[in-house]
């Protein structure tokens, strides 16, 4: 054998990989998915921080406020890349 693989090297690339997906950080999701090919909405990425900031403070602090249509715009912005990454799949 050439070059040999181990049941360990595969299992640390497996979770590094599931690590790297379970993250709620969304600028790193969406570098991961461009890295991928994936072509992720302008307003998407410019605001991935933001979004991130919603889903932490909004879990942990009882204060947190966020504009009603701030959320609806992020919300509408979403389904539609859903929409076209549907559009984009193979049956």
């Amino acid at each position: 054998m050439d070059n040999p693989i181990s049941i360990g090297m595969v299992k640390a690339d497996i979770v590094t990989a599931r690590n790297a997906l379970n993250r709620h950080d969304i600028d790193h999701l969406c570098a991961l998915a461009t890295s991928l090919g994936v072509t992720i909405p302008r307003e998407i990425r410019a605001n991935a921080r933001m979004y991130s900031e919603w889903e932490a403070s909004g879990r942990y602090d009882l204060h947190f406020v966020a504009r009603k249509d701030s959320i609806n715009k992020a919300l509408r912005l979403a389904e539609e890349f859903l929409q076209e990454i549907q559009g984009k799949e193979t049956p």
